[in-house]
């Protein structure tokens, strides 16, 4: 992955002709963090570049940031929606990229990554999505673990345990929307994580970036335990035996747990990316 790396730290120089990549936001009273999402994307050093703007309707400023940046934003949409997901797969029925991704509203790019995933786009062609690491960040925006994907060689074995990529450092190819379907609404909290099994139980192939995408702030409010009630329907869709299944949920109830108990000792419990909701993306759609 070295020569990924040095080549990308160059620019846009290598990328110039490289594939449009279209970066959506979805939105619903996240004005908080709203223009620092927004402003990170803009300041992205590769030309190529889609960027919509999906709201979901919201009443606290958020609809007058995005208004304050249109000129700059490809395309951007206010409108009452079913969910988070359901304003994801509009901005994919509206995206003319090649590669998509989503940037949550409270959530920020790394400087210039566009261009690496671009070049990695381009250098490796063959593949259907590319993942990297998410930076984990509390709210004042200090940067202090990492969340990364599972390693390739372990996924049979843990795709069923945990999400297998977070969900903030992963670029698809539209293509895979256009064999596998859009997100799923029957999942109000897990339909990244279904996603992310159809594509690998349909054997599409990803290609490891080897750097963190983004930054995921800190602060929000999990889905709590109907996160894994729904993670045992999602489950059992995806034919795991109950045996299994009861095992993983119960394994991470427990970690549920145990982190509130290390929470209130003063401890920090490292979660998975994307269950987190709320402040600008999620956690009102979940609940609203």
């Amino acid at each position: 992955m070295l020569d990924l790396l040095q080549s990308s730290e160059q620019g846009t120089s290598g990328c110039l002709k490289g594939k449009k990549i279209t970066i959506i936001t979805v939105v619903y009273n996240g004005a908080k963090y709203l223009e620092q999402a927004i402003e990170s994307v803009l300041g992205q050093d590769y030309p190529n570049m889609e960027y919509l703007v999906i709201d979901g309707g919201s009443t606290d400023g958020s609809v007058e940031i995005i208004r304050k940046y249109a000129a700059q934003i490809t395309s951007w949409a206010s409108e009452p929606d079913e969910g988070i997901y359901d304003a994801m797969n509009k901005g994919i029925r509206m995206a003319s990229g090649d590669l998509i991704g989503v940037l949550n509203s409270d959530d920020l790019l790394h400087e210039n990554v566009i261009s690496k995933i671009a070049h990695a786009a381009d250098q490796y062609p063959g593949y259907d999505y590319y993942y990297g690491s998410v930076s984990r960040m509390r709210e004042n925006g200090e940067v202090y673990s990492e969340a990364k994907p599972v390693a390739e060689e372990e996924l049979d074995e843990r795709k069923y345990k945990q999400i297998p990529y977070p969900h903030g450092g992963l670029y698809m190819r539209k293509k895979v929307f256009e064999k596998i379907g859009l997100y799923n609404l029957d999942y109000t909290i897990n339909s990244d994580y279904d996603l992310i099994l159809r594509m690998l139980e349909r054997n599409m192939k990803g290609f490891p970036l080897g750097f963190a995408v983004s930054r995921y702030r800190d602060g929000g409010v999990s889905g709590g335990y109907a996160t894994f009630l729904e993670r045992l329907k999602l489950l059992e869709n995806h034919g795991v035996s109950r045996v299994q299944r009861s095992f993983t949920v119960a394994t991470s109830i427990t970690k549920l747990f145990l982190s509130g108990l290390l929470k209130r000792a003063g401890i920090s419990y490292r979660r998975r990316e994307p269950i987190r909701r709320e402040g600008g993306a999620e956690t009102e759609r979940l609940h609203g």
